[in-house]
């Protein structure tokens, strides 16, 4: 009745021992049968050990220990196979161990899942990164044509400025010479107007 899923077997694979919490979990009954089971060979005990992998376990003493996992219903179990052997040293059988590791699966299989959906994300983060960067890229090119118009536009704005100053200065030239052209116009009206009086003189004379 000790707490662990262990049986024993001799190096023929019969029975010798199995502990009540194993034999009812392999059986899938609380009603076990002990003196059933000593000497039935193992392979009977449950279809999981009429396998490739636990025949003549007795031959294989040199490989041992070997850790097999099985599904057992909605379980796993990592079955693990040692020699059983006397005071001398000398292997009179083996012994197995099961050991329930179904949250253990599990939780591996959600880190399996993890680390999928992780890189997925890792691959749309770097796909999305090179986006990024060609649109960056792209806007600075942008930026680099703004400001190759803009500085062409101060540019003309000078030429513009430049221009407007030669014109102004044209003007007051412009200006001077209406002056001139009026102080022209006033002394020539004088001078007729002066004329025209002399010839009225000389009319009466």
């Amino acid at each position: 009745s000790i707490p662990y899923n262990i049986v024993t077997c001799d190096l023929s694979g019969k029975i010798l021992f199995i502990s009540r919490e194993f034999a009812q979990t392999l059986l899938k009954t609380e009603d076990v049968n002990f003196s059933k089971l000593i000497d039935t060979p193992l392979a009977k005990l449950n279809k999981i050990f009429d396998r490739k992998q636990f025949a003549n376990l007795g031959n294989r003493l040199n490989e041992m220990p070997i850790y097999q996992r099985v599904r057992l219903d909605d379980h796993t179990l990592m079955i693990t196979v040692t020699p059983l052997v006397n005071e001398d040293e000398t292997a009179t059988g083996f012994i197995m161990s099961g050991e329930v590791i179904t949250d253990q699966v599990q939780m591996g299989r959600t880190c399996v899942s993890l680390s999928e959906k992780v890189r997925e994300a890792a691959d749309n983060l770097n796909t999305l990164s090179k986006e990024m960067t060609h649109s960056i890229s792209e806007i600075s090119s942008q930026i680099d044509r703004l400001t190759e118009v803009a500085n062409r536009a101060v540019s003309e704005m000078n030429d513009t400025g430049k221009v407007m100053n030669t014109l102004s200065d044209a003007v007051e030239e412009i200006g001077t010479v209406v002056k001139i052209i009026q102080d022209i116009a006033n002394q020539t009206n004088l001078l007729a107007l002066n004329a025209t009086i002399e010839a009225a003189r000389a009319g009466d004379a």
